[in-house]
């Protein structure tokens, strides 16, 4: 019968004591100042052993589960299974694995989702929160309850009315980049397009767009808000207004895209420049040419994994807002 290979066996093997050991496998080694020759020695013969470490066995003895939550407040689409992506590779080589939730946009489902994963002792959560209706307020009892439990979490992407860790883009700055890049283009009427809900994101992007414009002299009037329909579709009550526009910043790629193919079906605009964060594999189709924001979506998985795991680790309790830089703008020509 084969023998069992344990933390004990790796450590004798290697010539180092079980503690290393069990620091390196908890991927410690540089908290613990381990050389790197060291780690690379003990996870070579872990590997060549055939060692598993039981976490479960583990969890009884330390009352952790080695695992984080992740709940999203809409389905997994490309943009968040990037910040998936960044929160898996940020874990990789850890004793931490991931625990994923979606909520279908309810703050209700959120709230379930939030109290299963407090349930199975999840050791932190990050949390992408629900957007609400126009004039809603999002609702933070169910954080609030948290908050008083050791459990960690770190919210990203929308900023919430509650006292926490966050990971932003710098959607302000989404904004301000617009319209510099309009303006150093020559435009003369312009558009912002949003959707009808309470978000901090789309609310600070068009806020950074607006006010950049007013500030280099533009008459209000030729500062056109639109507030999609729910299908992303603009009102019919706007196509008037929208007609001779020539530059249009969505908050996102997709609402400029549904934008701009409506806008050019039913002859309101002839030529348009486009400027809008996030990328769509379907935008050389677009009929106008644009200027798009890749999301840093990855990045925002990865930095939120890593203040959660100091947060478990050090037992830190200090706030911190974090915002990514955008990475350099992607330019379509229009065909």
């Amino acid at each position: 019968m084969k023998k069992k290979v344990t933390i004990k066996t790796i450590s004798e093997s290697a010539g180092v004591s079980p503690s290393i050991v069990s620091r390196i496998f908890s991927g410690k080694a540089k908290q613990y100042r381990i050389a790197q020759k060291t780690e690379r020695k003990v996870l070579a013969l872990a590997e060549k052993l055939g060692y598993r470490p039981n976490y479960f066995a583990k969890s009884l003895n330390s009352t952790q589960t080695f695992s984080i939550g992740l709940i999203f407040a809409n389905t997994v689409d490309s943009f968040l299974g990037s910040i998936m992506e960044g929160v898996e590779a940020r874990l990789r080589d850890t004793e931490y694995q991931m625990v994923v939730a979606t909520c279908d946009n309810s703050p209700e489902l959120e709230r379930v989702e939030l109290e299963r994963m407090l349930y199975r002792q999840t050791d932190g959560i990050i949390i992408y929160p629900s957007a609400l209706p126009l004039g809603e307020v999002y609702p933070t009892a169910h954080l609030a309850q948290q908050k008083a439990k050791p459990t960690p979490f770190v919210v990203i992407g929308r900023e919430i009315p509650f006292e926490s860790d966050f990971v932003l883009f710098s959607d302000y700055e989404a904004g301000e980049l617009a319209a510099r890049n309009f303006l150093d283009t020559g435009c003369r009427k312009f558009a912002a397009v949003t959707l009808p809900i309470e978000c901090s994101s789309n609310r600070d992007r068009i806020k950074g767009f607006t006010e950049t414009l007013e500030k280099a002299g533009i008459d209000k009037n030729n500062i056109v808000v639109s507030v999609a329909n729910p299908d992303n579709s603009p009102k019919r009550s706007d196509l008037k207004k929208l007609e001779g526009t020539d530059a249009m910043f969505a908050i996102n790629s997709s609402l400029l895209v549904e934008f701009a193919h409506t806008l050019a079906k039913a002859g309101v605009i002839s030529s348009l420049k486009g400027y809008a964060p996030g990328m769509e594999s379907f935008q050389h189709l677009l009929p106008l040419s644009g200027t798009f924001l890749p999301m840093p979506g990855r990045e925002m998985g990865w930095q939120a994994a890593d203040i959660l795991l100091d947060k478990i680790i050090s037992g830190n309790r200090d706030f911190m807002v974090k915002r990514l830089d955008w990475p350099e703008p992607v330019i379509i020509q229009a065909t």
